[in-house]
């Protein structure tokens, strides 16, 4: 299954993990929450890359992000059945809804600073990957803004959540995807 934001962990992210998964004879699901951009994941693959679609920003907006995992030439398409996403009202009590932070507060944040202190090469490595960027806030590789610019991981996480997949949809994602698809997390 993919696991997003790998990068935070560690320099080479989901790169690496592509590596290490061809070298294994394995797949790699590459999550839609990368910070990695797919063009780079398949470039470092040595073995195929499956995207796993989430629709950041609704429908619509994931036409480009399926043409991107194409033309970057992954194997597969993934679309995930079981995403979080948020009720409205009448449907679940309110400490049952999903929330999704709109950012990390300082109260967030300071309660890692023991682990960070910790591992100083890589709090070294997070603040120069950080500096790269210009945000001590992530990137979302794959999730757009109109300017083509990436999203900040707590504006696209709030975005998945306005829209998911549906099975009305597979016939709209056929038509933009011919290769193989996945659909998972069906319980």
């Amino acid at each position: 299954s993919s696991v997003g934001f790998l990068s935070i962990g560690h320099s080479d992210g989901e790169a690496g993990v592509a590596r290490a998964a061809g070298a294994a004879g394995t797949i790699q699901f590459l999550s839609g929450v990368t910070n990695t951009p797919i063009e780079d994941v398949i470039a470092d693959a040595s073995g195929p890359v499956f995207y796993q679609l989430y629709y950041i920003g609704g429908r619509e907006a994931s036409a480009p992000i399926i043409e991107r995992a194409k033309a970057a030439g992954a194997a597969g398409l993934v679309i995930i059945a079981d995403t979080a996403t948020k009720a409205r009202p009448r449907d679940r009590l309110y400490r049952e809804r999903a929330s999704v932070p709109a950012a990390a507060t300082p109260r967030e944040a300071l309660r890692f600073a023991p682990q960070v202190l910790a591992k100083p090469r890589w709090g070294v490595g997070f603040l120069r990957a950080a500096r790269r960027v210009g945000s001590l806030e992530p990137l979302m590789a794959m999730g757009l803004n109109a300017d083509r610019t990436p999203m900040k991981f707590f504006q696209a996480v709030g975005r998945i959540y306005e829209e998911t997949p549906a099975w009305e949809d597979i016939p709209w994602i056929r038509e933009r995807w011919d290769g193989p698809l996945v659909i998972k997390g069906i319980l």
